[in-house]
């Protein structure tokens, strides 16, 4: 949270101010250029320079340590008039009165600060959540999932803010990882078939650009950013309408990052509807059609257009 973000940094200014010297690590490069003197950059476990802080812009870090420059996010939308999911009065011990719509091809953003209710409301899409009244409408009908396998039948995926603890299982294969929400399509004749198996996840490691030596490598050995892309993959094989993603960014670097708003983007295009639930207002605004913000389990409004801005959605979440 921002204060406990402004207490650390006052901490580490005081253990400056005492002649204690740091060596801070982070992904968040604003983070980067505000506590830090110097900047020394990594790529690929290679050294690559350390700089002056004040002589470095965010532009030049960035392609230090990818090795090229990025694409500025892409503003086009493929957003079309058909809705896919609509959410009317929705109610929980979480959360109240939820109503909102989602379009083919649409990416909705869910902001707000944390405890918001932002995931909770996708956990309860999903099924993983009990809602106690209201009414979801799926494709023109009735939908009120009781469990995400159920989700999963009808078309929904959930890439969870918790990798490593929820949304993989890090000892196993990539393959392994890969196959495990849709399994029936490795099982031909009811039997697992390593084979198929084979075949699907080296299609999804060559589409999302898996670094990795093989798909039998053990996922816990891949960077933040290829274990994200490794359950995505998981998601998409089983061809979901709706694919609902939450800090599908967090603790990746900057250049996977950037890859998988293009994951996304692509996916949109493909005329997949989803919501993306993040704390990073740029990449929110960056992607999105629209921005419901969430203050205290309630929608408090939305933004679109021109009003997507980090000062509008901030206001409207505190």
């Amino acid at each position: 949270a921002e204060s406990e973000t402004k207490t650390l940094f006052e901490i580490l200014y005081a253990q400056r101010a005492r002649g204690v010297s740091i060596i801070y690590i982070s992904h968040r490069l604003e983070e980067i250029f505000y506590l830090a003197d110097k900047i020394s950059v990594l790529k690929d476990g290679k050294y690559q320079g350390t700089f002056d802080a004040k002589s470095l812009t965010k532009d030049a870090l960035i392609q230090k340590m990818v090795g090229r420059t990025l694409k500025a996010m892409r503003k086009g939308s493929a957003k079309t008039e058909e809705v896919v999911l609509r959410a009317k009065n929705l109610n929980s011990k979480k959360f109240s009165n939820i109503s909102f719509q989602l379009n083919k091809g649409e990416i909705v953003g869910f902001a707000g600060l944390v405890g918001a209710g932002r995931t909770e409301i996708a956990r309860a899409i999903f099924g993983l959540e009990h809602i106690t009244s209201g009414e979801i409408t799926f494709n023109n009908a009735e939908f009120m999932p009781k469990h995400p396998a159920e989700a999963i039948r009808k078309g929904f995926a959930f890439v969870t803010e918790e990798r490593k603890r929820l949304g993989l299982f890090p000892e196993m294969s990539i393959q392994d990882n890969i196959v495990v929400a849709c399994l029936d399509s490795a099982m031909p004749g009811g039997i697992y078939n390593r084979g198929t198996a084979n075949k699907l996840a080296s299609g999804s490691k060559s589409k999302l650009k898996i670094a990795a030596n093989s798909i039998q490598q053990r996922v816990v050995n891949l960077s933040g950013g290829n274990q994200q892309k490794v359950m995505l993959a998981k998601w998409l094989l089983t061809s979901p309408e709706v694919l609902i993603v939450d800090e599908p960014t967090h603790g990746i670097d900057i250049g996977a990052k950037y890859e998988v708003y293009e994951i996304l983007k692509s996916l949109a295009a493909e005329g997949k509807s989803i919501i993306m639930i993040s704390s990073e207002l740029p990449e929110l605004i960056g992607l999105c059609d629209r921005i419901i913000v969430l203050k205290k389990g309630t929608i408090a409004g939305e933004v679109s257009g021109e009003d997507m801005t980090e000062e509008n959605i901030m206001t409207l979440a505190t």
